[in-house]
């Protein structure tokens, strides 16, 4: 999930799918393309994505790629 497009009222649906055995995982928090960003910018959208859950209580293992780039990025 694109965790910076999450409204503050959105986080309870989540919760609710998450309780009907859906998983919820980190996807970036800008949806961006992987490959054109530094490694800070990878920090930021890969690292705070994760933090954001966590943060809510989802404990996330897996990470998807926006639009199924960014392994070609050496620093990602």
């Amino acid at each position: 999930m694109v965790c910076g497009w999450v409204g503050v009222q959105d986080w309870q649906n989540i919760y609710t799918l998450q309780k009907d055995g859906m998983d919820i995982e980190t996807h970036t928090m800008t949806d961006t393309d992987l490959n054109t960003l530094s490694q800070a910018q990878l920090d930021y959208e890969i690292g705070q994505s994760k933090e954001c859950l966590q943060k809510r209580g989802i404990d996330t293992t897996m990470f998807a790629y926006p639009f199924g780039y960014g392994s070609n990025n050496a620093t990602s």
